[in-house]
This record gives structure tokens, sequence and C-alpha cells, in this order.
């Protein structure tokens, strides 16, 4: 996952890397901050997806969710991940849930 920020636009942008497939490394999203949280928007022609990135100060750590509509328009929970710093390296970890909607 690569994030930036475009200043002209005074908006965050977000490229995902992950195992779906090219076509979905295509779509970029796009958000804005709002106090402790970014929430990306993904568009392409057949679907919507939001990604929300919440800071947690107190606990040094993000949380990640991500739902996305169905194609009745519903919003459905796609995963949960956890993001924090290792204690003693400054690399991150993280746990993930993902929960994969009905195919119909």
């Amino acid at each position: 996952m690569y994030v930036g920020f475009n200043h002209q636009e005074n908006r965050y942008v977000v490229h995902w890397l992950d195992i779906f497939g090219g076509s979905y490394s295509e779509i970029l999203g796009f958000g804005r901050r709002e106090n402790n949280s970014i929430t990306f928007v993904f568009k392409s022609s057949d679907s919507l997806l939001h990604n929300t990135f919440k800071w947690f100060p107190n606990q040094q750590k993000w949380i990640s969710y991500i739902k996305q509509q169905d194609q009745d328009g519903k919003w459905q929970s796609f995963a949960i991940q956890e993001i924090h710093k290792k204690t003693k390296r400054k690399r991150y970890t993280s746990k993930i849930h993902i929960k994969f909607g009905s195919s119909q």
C-alpha cells in the first residue's frame, strides 16, 4: 500500500497492492483527513469501496475498516485490520479479519 498527498487537490491518494488482481490495482483511492481518520473512496465502473483508517493515539495503533457496496446498494463489511508498532523495533505488525460476502 502506498499513500501520498496531492497538495493541488488537498487530498490523500492511496494505491493498494494486494492479491485481488491487476484490474483492482488500477483503481486509486482518494480521501481527506478528518480528525484522526482518513476515509479513502475507491470507485470503479461496477463497484464502490470505502477504506477508513482511524488513528488511536493512546494505543499507538491504526485500525482499517473496509466496506463495500453490494449490487443492491447495501454496504457490507469486508475487512478490519489492526496495525501497530512492535515494542522494540520500528516495524509494524498487523492482524486482519476478512469477511467475504456471498457471491450472489
